[in-house]
C-alpha cells in the first residue's frame, strides 16, 4: 500500500514539475516575441528606418521558429500556425506598405497572449 501511495505522490510530482518547467518556456517566448511585436510597432508608427525594423520582426521571427519546435510538443498546432502565419504576413506587409502591418502586429500580440493563459497551469484550465 506504501509503494502505491509514494509511487502516485511521485508521478504527481513530476507531472506537475513538467507542467510548470512548460509554462516557464511559453511565458519566456511569448514575452519575447511580444516585446519584440510591440517594438516593431512603435517603429512602424515612428516611420524610423524600414530596414531596420525589417531586420527587427527577421530576429523576431527567427526566435519563434527556434522555439516553436519545443512549443509544438505540448500546444495546440493550429494555433502555432496561426501566430506563424501573422508573422509571415507581417513580414510581407513591412516589405509592401508598413503601415498595414500594424494590424497584423496587435492579432500577433493578441493570439500569443492567448496561447500563454490557455497553457497557464492552474485550476480553470485543468477543469
Amino acid at each position: 500500500m506504501n509503494k502505491e501511495i509514494v509511487f502516485s505522490i511521485l508521478i504527481i510530482t513530476i507531472i506537475t514539475l513538467i507542467a510548470l518547467k512548460s509554462q516557464e518556456f511559453t511565458h519566456h517566448t511569448v514575452e519575447v516575441s511580444t516585446i519584440g511585436l510591440e517594438e516593431t510597432k512603435n517603429n512602424v508608427k515612428k516611420q524610423i528606418n524600414i530596414d531596420s525594423i525589417k531586420e527587427k520582426m527577421n530576429d523576431i521571427y527567427r526566435e519563434w521558429e527556434s522555439n516553436e519546435n519545443i512549443l509544438a510538443l505540448y500546444l495546440e498546432h493550429n494555433e502555432l500556425r496561426d501566430i506563424d502565419e501573422l508573422m509571415e504576413e507581417i513580414l510581407g506587409e513591412l516589405e509592401e506598405k508598413p503601415e498595414d502591418a500594424l494590424s497584423q502586429i496587435n492579432k500577433c500580440i493578441t493570439n500569443l497572449k492567448y496561447v500563454e493563459e490557455k497553457q497557464l497551469f492552474n485550476l480553470k484550465n485543468l477543469f
